[in-house]
């Protein structure tokens, strides 16, 4: 997944935020990324590792990563993949990328490949309610009878 900004349609880079929601509540367990380097290459700067950040449901701190080593884009897909903490309840995960940083001549760029979720169950207290008041309906239908 990725967003059209500057010119990588398929890439988070830049002032971009990449935003997705769940329509129910879901637990996440791992994010992969792609398209996420160790040899990144800006002119006299040297290499670098691409960097970038997620956060869970819009709120609390950026949470960075970075390429992992011998993570190459001549022997790989520049792939990283992301355990979330599974207890958490998720209605959404952000993504963002540094882009483009002028003054260290560098560009953070990646890719969101997959997002591993679940559905949050249904706790059995609700399950309990609601056959509880299926019955009443019962009982009042069978009293009126």
């Amino acid at each position: 997944i990725g967003i059209q900004y500057d010119y990588l349609n398929n890439q988070i880079e830049g002032p971009e935020l990449l935003t997705v929601s769940f329509s129910t509540p879901v637990y996440i367990s791992s994010v992969q990324i792609t398209n996420l380097y160790e040899d990144a290459y800006q002119g006299s700067s040297g290499y670098y590792p691409e960097i970038g950040q997620y956060q869970l449901n819009g709120t609390g701190a950026w949470i960075s990563f970075s390429a992992l080593s011998g993570q190459y884009s001549y022997n790989s897909e520049g792939l990283l993949t992301l355990q979330i903490n599974s207890n958490v309840i998720v209605n959404s995960i952000a993504f963002m990328a540094d882009g483009k940083l002028p003054a260290l001549n560098q560009d953070h760029e990646f890719s969101v490949a997959k997002i591993e979720a679940s559905a949050v169950p249904i706790p059995a207290a609700a399950w309990l309610l609601g056959t509880g008041l299926v019955g009443l309906v019962g009982l009042r239908r069978r009293k009126n009878a």
